[in-house]
């Protein structure tokens, strides 16, 4: 039992002192990390089929991110800094982990066609019909222009009424896009539809909310009040959002609230918890395991079936877990290697 020990002290030692160089000293926000990590937890677990795409849930997931990102938007003194700062962090992990997943995909259908049935056809399918073999990263060219689009925004409209009007515009005609089955290329359509979650986002920085604050004690009012709203929504029929495929909130103007009051409740349960060691990290790393799960899931999908067969009930939770552990154990490793392909370190110097 001593040996036992002695050894998992002496792993954890060696994995605190191989990330410790990585992690640096930055102070950062744990709940939004928890959050984060919340937040693609149910994104992998989606993919894996551990649940359908049922509205509360859908109502949460994507929000969530659009939301987060709105809190922490920046302006980095001017549109070329901040073209160039999206860039390193958003436009490359894209392009990198798009040409990986197509390179990926033509291998395993050289070797076998029968295991993949997708409709992707050829590396331009991103600019053209926008269904690719990795799926998930069309969140972050959907978040590039989200940022582009709303800094474009405010500075033209300089007051703040003239900017939310802008912003929800932008949203109804997003919407009504989705509405018509009217397909923008490279996810322009999502990001407009997008926009006003993250605006959301935008004026949640400025309220107390991110730091300590004397309404902390408050918290779980806050949660409950939020929940409660939330909760309504599950019970209005036909007010789903998918962002990905059609662009659509059945729900109209309701989505938007049901989802901004899921998001609320979230936030403000995380920020009561602060912090759970293996989901906040997972949360800190999120774009790499969000660019990462896809192409893993689909071979360990396939060993599964293969192993269990296609009906065996545990073959969704089964391919979640091994592709998270797979998934943890390539962090450490690309931020090491390829910091750059995964928004951990800038290629392009911005002033």
């Amino acid at each position: 039992m001593g040996v036992i020990i002695i050894l998992v002290r002496f792993l954890t030692l060696s994995f605190y002192c191989y990330m410790q160089p990585l992690i640096g000293n930055k102070p950062r926000i744990e709940f939004i990390d928890l959050a984060k990590g919340l937040c693609i937890l149910l994104v992998v677990m989606l993919h894996c089929d551990v649940y359908e795409s049922t509205a509360p849930l859908s109502r949460l997931r994507m929000p969530l991110y659009f939301v987060l990102s709105g809190l922490f938007f920046k302006t980095y003194g001017g549109i070329k800094n901040l073209v160039l700062k999206k860039t390193n962090k958003l436009l490359i992990p894209m392009l990198s982990f798009y040409l990986l997943g197509e390179i990926v995909f033509r291998l395993a259908v050289y070797i076998k066609p029968e295991l993949f049935r997708v409709t992707d056809r050829g590396v331009f399918d991103l600019f053209t019909t926008g269904h690719i073999f990795n799926q998930p990263i069309w969140f972050l060219l959907a978040l590039f222009w989200c940022n582009l689009l709303f800094f474009l925004i405010s500075m033209m409209c300089k007051s703040e009424m003239w900017r939310i009007l802008m912003i929800a515009l932008m949203g109804t005609i997003g919407y009504q896009l989705g509405m018509r089955e009217i397909r923008l290329p490279l996810f322009i359509d999502v990001a407009m539809t997008s926009l006003p979650l993250f605006c959301v986002g935008y004026y949640l920085k400025q309220t107390p909310l991110l730091y300590p604050n004397r309404y902390d004690r408050y918290n779980w009012c806050f949660a409950l009040f939020f929940g409660f709203i939330a909760t309504i929504g599950v019970f209005v029929p036909s007010c789903g959002l998918n962002m990905f495929f059609q662009n659509r909130l059945s729900g109209g103007l309701l989505t938007y609230v049901f989802s901004v009051a899921s998001v609320l409740c979230i936030l403000y349960i995380c920020k009561i918890i602060k912090r759970i060691p293996g989901i906040s990290y997972v949360g800190r790393y999120s774009v790499i395991i969000l660019v990462l799960h896809e192409i893993i899931r689909r071979p360990v999908e396939v060993a599964f079936w293969y192993c269990l067969g296609r009906d065996f009930e545990y073959t969704a939770w089964g391919t979640f877990i091994v592709i998270m552990l797979i998934n943890i154990a390539c962090i450490p490793i690309c931020c090491r290697y390829i910091p750059w392909l995964v928004a951990q370190k800038d290629i392009i110097k911005t002033a």
